[in-house]
């Protein structure tokens, strides 16, 4: 089993080194391989310090996550593709975790997570993630599936502009996809809940996620999450 780490970036430098050095941590990652693309719309010193950490990376044509991470999985040579964001830490033996699920039998699975924050509020979000539920299946949850089956699943839907991983999620359940949530957590940045207030967040994903469940194009959606949260 060869696991590809594909990471869609968009101006991230700041946070890139230490998604990338949790995942060198790995004891197996040496077998493995990471593979960064970034925005079209990337102007800051993301191509520099991925160059500096000899890590492979290309450019999309554009600025969304799911056609990034579609053009990651063409470019990534492992069976086992795992998709991570920028601002999110995999546990130091994800690939162990990730090779035991896959040998169970399960083609895909998610991971849970916990916030770099320390807060009463933020621990109960996360433990909600450790559980399959309605929200089950967000980008910060790190997909992990084999490559056959993602392809055979035709890939992230380039036309979500936001929303794009539930909607992927959707179509891995209603295919009979085995998949699975691995109870070993992740750890994710907390700056939109820095920037916003916690109530604020939650009320705009409920909002949006509603939204999204009733049929209303990502585009819309898109531009009200863009107008309620810094």
């Amino acid at each position: 089993m060869k696991v590809s780490f594909v990471i869609p970036a968009h101006n991230e430098s700041a946070i890139l080194a230490r998604c990338i050095d949790h995942l060198r941590r790995n004891k197996d990652y040496i077998v493995h391989e990471i593979i960064v693309v970034l925005s079209s719309g990337t102007n800051d010193k993301s191509e520099q310090l991925l160059s500096r950490m000899s890590i492979r990376w290309a450019k999309s044509q554009a600025t969304s996550r799911a056609i990034q991470m579609n053009e990651g999985a063409r470019l990534a040579s492992g069976n086992v593709i795992c998709f991570v964001h920028a601002d999110v830490c995999l546990p130091i033996n994800s690939i162990t975790f990730i090779a035991s699920c896959l040998k169970d039998g399960y083609k895909a699975g998610y991971f849970s997570y916990r916030f770099d924050k320390i807060s009463p509020l933020l621990k109960i979000n996360a433990r909600l993630t450790r559980k399959d539920g309605l929200f089950s299946g967000g980008g910060d949850q790190s997909l992990f599936i084999f490559k056959k089956t993602f392809e055979q699943l035709g890939g992230y839907d380039e036309s979500c502009v936001i929303m794009e991983d539930f909607e992927f999620f959707d179509r891995l359940k209603a295919n009979n996809i085995m998949y699975t949530i691995l109870a070993h957590d992740a750890i994710v940045s907390a700056r939109k809940y820095k920037d916003n207030s916690y109530f604020r967040v939650n009320i705009v994903n409920g909002l949006i996620f509603s939204m999204y469940k009733l049929g209303t194009p990502t585009p819309v959606l898109k531009k009200w999450y863009s107008r309620l949260l810094n």
